[in-house]
């Protein structure tokens, strides 16, 4: 009965995509146009991106991925992939600070059409495309998500692969539970350049492959040979890059670790990190969406969705509170968002089911939106002009207060239930 329902579903698919309206269309374009305006915006270098740059430029001048050739070996980087393809950049004749951005911002673009495009082809069946249009303006308006497609760092190539390597596992999933057909594994690929792009590539990795293995022995879908063979790439991959760092570093662990972790933890200040995240871009409004886009999956019989993004999330933002978030404004966070927006979209489809009346989430939608935009807006806004050390919290505006928004201007903003 079970893969009758999912051939059915399978098969359903191809017609929701060609039943995409042009309208449809000509607005997806123009939320990616805004979303390329709003992430050219706010381009920009981190100061770290330029470790990364020393060692890629080092490695393609012949002198190894060293940041002061002749000395001692030091993995002062975590991002190896993006090293090397920084690297072979330079060696055909493009520096790494010409390059990076242009590719990040490229990979920010992808991902942009890589939701969507999973919106429209695995979303609910026989929902209206419009809705597509909530989760792409919820990507296209988020700032952290346009900030990080700059920077030079290798933020948007491992959100690239972390999010593609959990969709296409969804798709590994579907394809074996309608027909018994197994495709080619290549989300292990995927998650394997996740994890030589950053190290917390491994822990999604591990958890989204132990659900899948899960979930795919309860429902007795699971083909032992793809899951071999995903395991085989993996390893050699990634057990490889480790062997390399044992016999180039002298050690297993690249040395950022020791500086930033440290085997130490940090739970207040990473709560504390993902609640500001929460709080600034209005998650608690989003919530209700959220939350009815998981039973709309559960309701579809679409429980393999919902668990890949909750173990892609879930097990990441628990890692990340343990280690007490990051010093950059919601970096690792931003991976979350075009898994955010898939349940969104299956949330307003599915309230507007169970309501039978598309106006209110509508109206909903556009608040949320409204909300998380201008928030972060005004906190950017608000932030004084001056350099005054550990503000909001070590020194004070000229009238002593401390708040990150300033509500002597913005009264009726902490009325609001954000």
């Amino acid at each position: 009965m079970a893969k009758s329902k999912g051939a059915k579903a399978a098969t359903a698919d191809p017609a929701v995509r060609a039943a995409v309206p042009r309208g449809v269309w000509v607005a997806l374009g123009i939320c990616l146009a805004l979303f390329a305006l709003h992430a050219f915006y706010y381009r920009f270098f981190c100061d770290d991106a330029f470790i990364s740059f020393r060692y890629a430029r080092n490695l393609a001048n012949g002198y190894g991925l060293v940041f002061n050739p002749g000395y001692e070996r030091v993995e002062g980087y975590t991002n190896f992939l993006w090293v090397l393809i920084l690297a072979a950049g330079q060696v055909v004749g493009i520096a790494p600070d010409v390059s990076a951005n242009p590719l990040a911002f490229m990979c920010g673009i992808s991902l942009f059409a890589l939701t969507i495009w999973f919106c429209i082809k695995h979303g609910p069946v026989g929902a209206s495309a419009w809705w597509t249009l909530v989760p792409a303006m919820f990507i296209a308006s988020n700032r952290s998500f346009a900030v990080w497609c700059t920077s030079g760092l290798e933020t948007k190539l491992f959100e690239l692969l972390v999010v593609s390597a959990s969709l296409r596992t969804i798709v590994e999933i579907r394809a074996m539970a309608a027909g018994g057909r197994s495709l080619f594994p290549y989300s292990a690929i995927l998650f394997a350049g996740a994890a030589l792009t950053r190290p917390d590539g491994l822990i999604i990795a591990a958890s989204v492959v132990l659900a899948r293995v899960l979930y795919q022995k309860s429902v007795k879908t699971l083909a032992w040979r793809p899951l071999v063979v995903g395991t085989i790439c993996f390893v050699i991959l990634v057990g490889g890059h480790f062997l390399f760092r044992r016999i180039y570093y002298q050690d297993w662990l690249p040395n950022t670790y020791y500086c930033k972790v440290g085997n130490k933890s940090w739970w207040d200040m990473g709560g504390l990190y993902l609640y500001t995240f929460a709080l600034e871009y209005c998650l608690i409004l989003w919530g209700p969406l959220v939350v009815l886009g998981m039973t709309g999956l559960m309701v579809r019989l679409r429980l393999e969705t919902a668990l890949v993004i909750l173990a892609t999330i879930l097990p990441h933002a628990t890692y990340l509170a343990s280690i007490g978030g990051d010093h950059f404004e919601y970096r690792p966070i931003d991976v979350y968002v075009p898994l955010l927006a898939i349940l969104l979209h299956w949330g307003c489809v599915q309230a507007v089911g169970w309501m039978n009346k598309p106006a209110p989430v509508v109206a909903y939608s556009i608040i949320c939106l409204f909300a998380s935009t201008g928030l972060p807006m005004l906190t950017r806004v608000d932030f004084p002009m001056d350099y005054r050390p550990g503000f909001p919290n070590g020194t004070s505006r000229d009238d002593n207060t401390t708040q990150l928004i300033y509500e002597a201007q913005h009264p009726v903003l902490f009325t609001m239930p954000v």
